[in-house]
């Protein structure tokens, strides 16, 4: 059985010729060009990309937490549960491979990588390239649909309040 070479990106979108690893990575970045949200928040009308992203966001409305099966232990946000798993686990997976640091996030991981490469920050699902940390995790929302700034009137959806009230101007004229 042959592994996965991450250097191979064989899957090739068809409307910015960027290219992935896998389908699945693709499919996913080509809703950034169509625009498809298909998962739909039923408490606030919020739409996703994935399943997944919804399933996180409608317990931010229901209040339910992220359980650790382990130890029982109780999270607001996938995410720190995520980290705490590493606990139990051991494992280490976003370490810097120049210092040996380890990070808790990949974004984390980027920033500090930073300081030995000067590269900018890089969108993990898109491969789009950004100055600072703040506008990857700014970009990084338009692919989960978290914090979202949604018109009333046409449901367009904007990372910045400033983007959506000039976007509000268009309507009233």
């Amino acid at each position: 059985m042959r592994g996965i070479n991450l250097s191979e990106k064989p899957f090739a979108c068809s409307y910015c010729d960027k290219k992935f690893t896998s389908g699945y990575i693709l499919n996913s970045h080509l809703k950034t060009h169509t625009g498809d949200r298909p998962w739909q928040c039923n408490y606030c009308s919020k739409s996703f990309t994935q399943s997944s992203h919804l399933t996180v966001h409608v317990k931010k409305h229901t209040g339910e937490k992220f359980t650790c099966k382990l130890c029982s232990q109780e999270f607001t946000h996938s995410s720190q549960l995520t980290v705490h798993m590493r606990e139990h686990t051991g494992k280490q997976p976003y370490k810097c491979s120049i210092c040996n640091k380890v990070c808790n996030y990949a974004s984390e991981l980027q920033t500090h990588m930073i300081k030995h490469t000067g590269e900018k920050f890089q969108c993990l699902t898109c491969d789009k390239k950004f100055t600072t940390a703040a506008y990857l995790t700014e970009h990084t929302r338009t692919h989960t649909g978290e914090n979202l700034f949604s018109c009333t009137v046409c449901d367009r959806t904007f990372t910045r309040s400033t983007y959506l009230e000039k976007h509000m101007r268009t309507h009233t004229g």
